[in-house]
């Protein structure tokens, strides 16, 4: 039985995209589960007048810069200044850790099992070995959480009953990792180039897994809204009174530190009407899947009721992608009572929302 306790076979690919003047290569599902991913971004073609800087072997140039993102938020801007130059490279330790987890879990199913299959016969002439399992309690009950499904298994062939509801007896899964790389790489150069992104990834495994087994949540608050933002642009006289309201200030907050100027104290039991913005994800009528929304609502709540939070209705309508969605997004005050539902024909990620809102005194 291999158990990667100590060796470790890798299994590596190779792939690369061509592209003039500007790109953007994007990870796939399963490259986000790959141990380590590695990025080189070769210049091999370019028309026009460049100036090098002979100091370094090789010289440099400015050829653009890569960004990376998460979501569709910017996370590095990385500056290009060689023919070839490594872009990127991380190890992902959490996929390490994940099957290194699970593959010491199988070991160990393995061995209680072969030693349940032998010790079965032997309890036959002890009665219904209920006083055998007692003692086997008593040994083990000091491991790790991680043995208690293995254990259920070995309870449930000695006795027939199962040991809890909430244990279970034939898997043990290890909780998702979060992926560490991101989710796109663009490329924009300076003059008219050609170029390569040449990505290597290391796999612990047959990267065909991942099609059917995904331990890696790559989902992120800003994943599905649009990459290219374009800010509202007021008409220059420098006035910020149309602005948004501010989110209320964080009372340990510096009073330099800017925003919203503190609240006047509220009364709590006065009914006040607040006017914020919500933001999320929806599920509509575009055929690209899930968009993004930001639209000011308005509801009345005590001042005790205050803050508030967002989420997508606990009812739920329909799955995407997996993935379900309520009927509407909800407003709940710190009691967790709902206070406003905003638009509950349509379908909403449930744990993907934020609210910002301020009392109309």
């Amino acid at each position: 039985m291999s158990t990667g306790l100590t060796i470790r076979d890798f299994t590596k690919v190779y792939r690369e995209e061509r592209y003039a003047n500007q790109g953007a290569l994007r990870l796939s599902q399963i490259e986000h589960n790959a141990y380590l991913n590695r990025l080189t971004l070769e210049i091999t073609h370019y028309d026009a007048d460049r100036a090098f800087n002979l100091k370094t072997l090789p010289e440099t140039t400015q050829w653009g810069y890569l960004t990376t993102f998460k979501g569709s938020s910017v996370s590095q801007n990385i500056p290009i200044k060689f023919v070839k130059q490594r872009a990127f490279e991380l190890i992902n330790n959490g996929i390490w850790q994940y099957h290194q987890n699970k593959e010491s879990a199988d070991v160990v199913t393995g061995a209680i099992q072969t030693f349940g299959n032998l010790a079965l016969g032997e309890l036959s002439s002890v009665g219904d070995g209920v006083g055998v399992v007692g003692v086997v309690i008593d040994a083990i009950e000091q491991l790790e959480t991680i043995t208690e499904p293995l254990f259920a298994w070995f309870y449930e062939q000695i006795t027939g009953n199962e040991i809890s509801e909430d244990v279970p007896t034939k898997n043990y899964n290890p909780y998702p990792i979060a992926s560490p790389f991101p989710d796109v790489f663009k490329f924009k150069s300076d003059i008219p180039t050609s170029f390569l992104f040449r990505l290597e990834s290391w796999y612990l495994v047959n990267p065909a897994i991942y099609i059917t087994s995904n331990p890696t949540d790559t989902d992120d608050e800003t994943a599905g809204e649009d990459e290219y933002p374009e800010p509202a642009q007021g008409d220059g006289d420098g006035d910020s009174s149309e602005f948004p309201p501010s989110s209320p200030n964080d009372p340990d907050n510096d009073p330099r530190d800017g925003g919203q100027k503190p609240a006047p104290p509220l009364n709590p039991l006065q009914v006040y009407v607040w006017q914020g913005t919500l933001s999320g994800t929806l599920l509509g009528n575009n055929p690209a899947g899930p968009q993004a929304y930001n639209d000011p609502i308005s509801f009345e709540a005590t001042g005790n009721q205050f803050p508030f939070t967002a989420r997508g209705a606990p009812n739920v309508i329909l799955f995407f992608a997996g993935e379900p969605w309520g009927a509407g997004c909800q407003v709940l005050d710190r009691f967790g009572q709902i206070v406003f539902t905003y638009a509950p024909g349509v379908g909403f990620r449930q744990n993907a929302h934020t609210i910002a809102v301020t009392v109309v005194v």
